[in-house]
C-alpha cells in the first residue's frame, strides 16, 4: 500500500469516524430538541396544573371559610331557637299562671254576684217590711189625725155656741 492510500484510506476511515461523529452530534442535537421541547411541554403542563393547584386552593380556602361561616351562623341560630324555646316556654308559663288567675278571677266574679243577688234580695224583701210597716203606721196615723180633726171639729162647734 501506498501512502496515499493509506492517506486516502486514514481520510476516509477519519472522514468516516468524523461522519459517524456528526451523525450521532445531529441525532443527540434532535434527540436534545425533543427533550428540550419535552421539558418545555412539560413546564407548561406543570404550569397549568399549578394554576389549576392555585385555583383549587383558593375554591377550597372559599369553600371552607364559607363552612365556617356557615358553622358560626348555625352555631347563632342554634342559640337564637334555644333562646326562643325558653322565652316560649317562660310565656306558657306565664300564659297558664294568668288563665289561673283569671279564673280564680271569675269564680270571685260569680261568687260577690251571688252574694250581691241575696242582699239585692234580702234589701227588697226589707224594704217591702218596710213599707209594708210604714203603710201600717201611716194609715194608723192618718186615722189618728181623723179622730183629731173629728175632736177638733166637735170643739169648734162647741164654741159656736
Amino acid at each position: 500500500m501506498s501512502l496515499n492510500e493509506d492517506y486516502n484510506n486514514g481520510t476516509f476511515y477519519f472522514n468516516d469516524y468524523w461522519d459517524s461523529i456528526n451523525k450521532k452530534m445531529i441525532m443527540y442535537e434532535e434527540e436534545l430538541e425533543k427533550k428540550e421541547e419535552l421539558i418545555s411541554k412539560f413546564k407548561q403542563s406543570l404550569n397549568i396544573e399549578k394554576a389549576k393547584s392555585h385555583s383549587y386552593e383558593t375554591k377550597f380556602k372559599n369553600i371552607k371559610d364559607q363552612y365556617d361561616k356557615f358553622q358560626a351562623g348555625k352555631a347563632k341560630l342554634n342559640n337564637a331557637i334555644n333562646l326562643l324555646k325558653e322565652n316560649l316556654q317562660s310565656y306558657e308559663e306565664k300564659i297558664r299562671e294568668l288563665e289561673e288567675i283569671k279564673l280564680n278571677n271569675e269564680k270571685e266574679i260569680n261568687r260577690l254576684k251571688e252574694q250581691i243577688n241575696s242582699l239585692t234580695s234580702q234589701l227588697n224583701m226589707a224594704n217591702s217590711k218596710l213599707s209594708s210597716i210604714i203603710l201600717n203606721k201611716t194609715s194608723q196615723n192618718i186615722g189618728k189625725k181623723f179622730h183629731i180633726l173629728d175632736e177638733t171639729k166637735k170643739s169648734l162647734k162647741f164654741y159656736k155656741v
